[in-house]
């Protein structure tokens, strides 16, 4: 009956390490994912007619890992998006600026497309996966868009400003 008992235990323990490790198999953990850049500066429009961060050179390579280091394969894109570091100084169209693809086999996948908002900065973007950025320094890729006040709309007095800076160093 003990040996029976113990058998039936380290069965159970077995089933339960192995369940464990298959719920945590696609379970990003964003203290060990990254995400690497060339980094840069482009612009962006509330029209999602902005250039593409593969056009600015700054094309995001993220790698998503669960808490073993093993790559989360096939991660959905949607759960892997941009934001600026400084709360408000971009607003980004939600849905637009997602990763390119789902991961790949490695846990890899980019976000090289069109950033959708506006507003401006110069601090640099984190990369979210599940709404959590992933650790580590921000990406030096700074955003423009005529959009300064980043109401997602283009007014005449913003055409004006941008008007007057055109061709100096500060555009």
């Amino acid at each position: 009956m003990k040996i029976e008992m113990l058998a039936l235990f380290l069965l159970a323990t077995f089933c339960l390490a192995v369940t464990w490790n298959i719920a945590d198999a696609n379970d990003p953990d964003t203290n060990i994912c990254s995400a690497t850049s060339a980094g840069g500066a482009f612009y962006i429009c509330p029209a999602g007619d902005g250039e593409t961060l593969a056009d600015a050179g700054a094309t995001i390579t993220v790698t998503v890992l669960d808490a073993n280091g093993l790559p989360c394969v096939g991660y959905p894109k949607e759960n892997i998006w941009v934001s600026s570091i400084v709360p408000d100084e971009l607003e980004l169209c939600p849905g637009a600026n997602m990763a390119d693809t789902d991961t790949d086999a490695n846990g890899v996948t980019t976000i090289s497309g069109t950033i959708v908002g506006g507003g401006y900065t110069q601090n640099g973007l984190y990369v979210h996966i599940d709404g959590e950025p992933i650790s580590g320094s921000p990406l030096s890729i700074n955003v423009n868009s005529v959009d300064i006040t980043g109401d997602l709309y283009i007014d005449l007095c913003e055409m004006i400003i941008l008007n007057e800076d055109y061709g100096t160093s500060n555009y």
